[in-house]
């Protein structure tokens, strides 16, 4: 039971992992807002943490944009749907599956290795922001 249980937390805290790569500064902002931001907030927040962290070129950024807005309407379904936190959490790492596939096409093979470590050294933080979290409830 206490391993389902952590499952489900850990899958809680994935799913906010899986919505993509957002700016750091979200940390600022309460994790309601981002709840309730829209899909072309989120976005253009994306899109933006993207095209400075990677040096993205103009025609580069257009083309992420909309990708990332494509893919932050397609995860505002799976956040809106009804199923529960493991179902959602599941279609939200097939929805970024095919989002990353999509953004590494527009990316230079150096752009796409630096992305790839982004996303590692956010799993990383969350992975650990998940242990902190069950450490202070313990």
């Amino acid at each position: 039971m206490k391993k389902q249980q952590f499952l489900l937390r850990m899958a809680g805290g994935l799913l906010v992992l899986l919505l993509g790569l957002t700016p750091m500064a979200l940390r600022a902002q309460s994790m309601e807002d981002f709840k309730n931001s829209t899909p072309e907030e989120r976005a253009q927040m994306q899109t933006e943490y993207l095209k400075t962290n990677l040096g993205l070129d103009e025609q580069q950024t257009q083309k992420v944009s909309g990708i990332n807005l494509k893919y932050a309407e397609k995860m505002q379904s799976v956040l809106q749907g009804s199923g529960g936190r493991f179902a959602k959490m599941k279609a939200a790492k097939s929805v970024n599956q095919e989002k990353d596939a999509e953004l590494k096409q527009v990316f230079t093979s150096e752009q796409a290795k630096k992305y790839d470590e982004m996303k590692a050294e956010m799993k990383a933080k969350m992975k650990e922001a998940i242990k902190e979290r069950k450490a202070q409830r313990s």
